[in-house]
């Protein structure tokens, strides 16, 4: 007796779950990915901040000579501004009102849809039973381009912050020496 080979349409969506599987595979880890930078990106600015704190207490306390005391005030608030940027680095940030709203309805994997006034846990456990792997393709593939734009913010807040520092503490050292 002859074995027959499965109907072309079962071999064909198998080859479809098959991709979908890695395409969940791949959205989940480029999320991973995303939240790995952000966590890079919030060090980087705790130790800039750090840093920055550091040279300007030294600054600030062994500086005596009253003939400085314009420049030292100049570079206190570099270093201020340098420490701000860093602080708003560390701010979790947040889409726009409308962005906000249409993540709730359509983007199921972020946090701010999950922790949503407008949609609780009973909802997501639903949303979770009912959905297709496409929709959770979808949700996490908008999620993933929304974390992505959150982290070129910090990254260019953080080119700014370090510029600046790249001025600010060569400039500190040749005052310190100098005084």
């Amino acid at each position: 007796m002859e074995e027959q080979s499965p109907p072309e349409t079962d071999k064909h969506d198998e080859a479809s779950e098959q991709i979908a599987g890695l395409r969940l595979q791949f959205l989940l880890g480029q999320s991973d990915a995303l939240g790995q930078q952000i966590q890079f990106a919030d060090m980087k600015a705790v130790a800039l901040f750090a840093l920055i704190g550091v040279i300007a207490a030294n600054a600030i306390l062994n500086i005596e000579s009253i003939e400085y005391a314009g420049a030292l005030t100049a570079l206190v608030q570099i270093k201020a501004g340098i420490m701000g940027i860093c602080l708003f680095v560390l701010l979790p940030r947040l889409a726009n009102k409308k962005q906000a709203a249409q993540m709730v309805r359509q983007d199921r994997f972020s946090w701010p849809a999950l922790a949503s006034d407008n949609y609780g846990p009973e909802e997501h456990a639903s949303y979770m039973r009912d959905s297709e792997l496409a929709e959770l393709i979808i949700s996490i593939a908008r999620s993933n381009a929304i974390v992505a734009r959150i982290l070129r913010r910090k990254f260019t807040l953080l080119r700014w912050a370090f510029l600046l520092a790249m001025i600010d503490v060569p400039a500190t050292i040749i005052l310190y020496l100098s005084a």
